[in-house]
């Protein structure tokens, strides 16, 4: 609504005038007082004084554009739909700020702090759908927002896997007594073994302590999943040798049934008489005895057999022996190899080798050699000699012949600690076959 400028009266003006201008200025105050008033243009300044607002509902002061307020706005309820920028303080005599009203449905509110630069915002907010209060100096940042805990967020519970509730006093004291109780469980249950020898209890709630022997090295270190790991480990001397072959028993002849001899046939009788009677048969031959059975073949590299001598030599020198093996109680009682194998290793084969006692090494088999040069072979698979002191070669004449054609030999060209060079030698002019099968003997250490 517009409101023309009411000019002021003059002694020119005529009574008419002054009527006029008169009921504007109570038309203009009766609007003031009762009416709606429109202040079109220019500022509304209340330079001493104050402006009450006092109504029992409804609104009181409805702003569309922008408010400046220099001091202090007292008000009992103030509605602002847009933002609302504040330089100053903002001062609160009453108990609460409420952010959403009853009259919304339930959702999250929150106070932000403008920050400058590349920061995000601080904020305070409400996150309605955890029930939770959360705060962060930098809202750009996802995981630097912090919970505010409440009641609500301290658990009891001592298995919670919550990722926003915390530990309360009671759920932390039995956490500590349930730890306690499994300390000492743990403490005692070292001590909880039962020790059985062949099947009989021997000791009970005891330790394990395993004790090196003269033979026995015993490690103990730690394994995966929390597990001990023990480890035995033979102690001087190599591991057993493999248990060699075992030797064919051979069957004796038998003897051999003689037939006895025919009897001497009778004189013919005088007068025309009958001849005699034939002569009695000679008795069958004794049967021969049994042969003995052949020896068992030498184990190569296999156990001794072994005996312990369990008393002292008797009268007649003779030592008696036990037929039990060794164990860790009969350390220093004396045994006797009676197969005499102890110290031995080796391979018994066509191609094979032995390793003695003294250490001496013996490696043998075939190869084949040629008459056009010497040529480079290995010794038996397993022998690792450092030395070697002789070989000695064989050629086979397989074809068990006399002809001036099989007149020929091997001949050693050189040999080291892991091969030997050879060739076939002859009369080439009498047809002496190209190759042949050569069996050689190394000796060494």
């Amino acid at each position: 609504m517009a409101y023309a400028n009411i000019p002021n009266v003059t002694l020119a003006n005529t009574f008419d005038h002054w009527r006029n201008d008169t009921n504007s200025l109570i038309d203009l105050a009766n609007l003031i007082v009762k009416g709606d008033f429109h202040k079109e243009t220019g500022d509304f300044f209340l330079d001493n004084g104050t402006l009450h607002v006092s109504r029992s509902n409804g609104t009181g002061i409805a702003v569309s554009s922008d408010i400046t307020v220099a001091g202090t706005i007292w008000a009992n309820n103030i509605v602002v739909s847009n933002d609302q920028i504040i330089n100053g303080q903002w001062l609160l005599t009453s108990e609460s700020v409420i952010l959403r009203s009853t009259l919304l449905s339930n959702g999250n509110g929150s106070i932000v702090v403008q920050q400058g630069g590349s920061n995000g915002n601080a904020v305070i907010q409400f996150d309605s759908g955890h029930n939770i209060w959360q705060l962060t100096s930098n809202s750009s940042n996802t995981s630097l927002w912090s919970t505010i805990l409440t009641k609500s967020n301290v658990s009891d519970s001592v298995n919670s896997t919550s990722s926003i509730n915390v530990a309360s006093s009671l759920a932390v004291n039995t956490a500590y007594h349930a730890a306690q109780t499994a300390w000492s469980l743990a403490a005692n249950a070292d001590q909880t073994a039962t020790v059985t020898a062949n099947g009989t209890s021997a000791m009970t709630a005891v330790k394990l302590n395993f004790v090196n022997s003269p033979t026995i090295s015993v490690s103990v270190g730690a394994g995966s999943l929390g597990n001990a790991n023990i480890s035995f480990a033979v102690v001087g001397g190599s591991a057993q040798g493999i248990q060699g072959t075992r030797g064919n028993s051979v069957q004796g002849t038998s003897g051999t049934s003689v037939q006895g001899t025919r009897g001497i046939q009778g004189a013919d009788g005088g007068g025309g008489g009958g001849g005699g009677s034939q002569g009695v048969q000679g008795t069958l031959g004794a049967t021969g005895p049994q042969g003995t059975s052949g020896g068992g073949g030498g184990g190569g590299g296999g156990a001794p057999n072994l005996r312990h001598v369990s008393g002292g030599y008797t009268s007649g020198g003779e030592v008696f022996v036990a037929t039990a093996t060794p164990t860790a109680n009969n350390v220093g009682d004396v045994w006797f190899d009676l197969n005499a194998t102890a110290g031995f290793s080796g391979t018994l084969a066509t191609s094979g080798w032995t390793k003695l006692p003294n250490g001496m090494k013996m490696a043998w088999g075939t190869v084949t050699c040629s008459l056009t040069g010497g040529a480079s072979f290995s010794y038996a698979s397993g022998v690792a000699f450092t030395t070697v002191y002789n070989i000695q070669l064989t050629a086979v004449n397989s074809a068990n012949s006399a002809a001036g054609n099989y007149d020929f030999w091997a001949q050693l060209v050189s040999f080291n600690s892991s091969t030997f060079n050879a060739m076939l030698q002859g009369d080439s002019s009498t047809g002496t076959p190209s190759t042949a099968t050569v069996h050689y003997l190394a000796i060494g250490v």
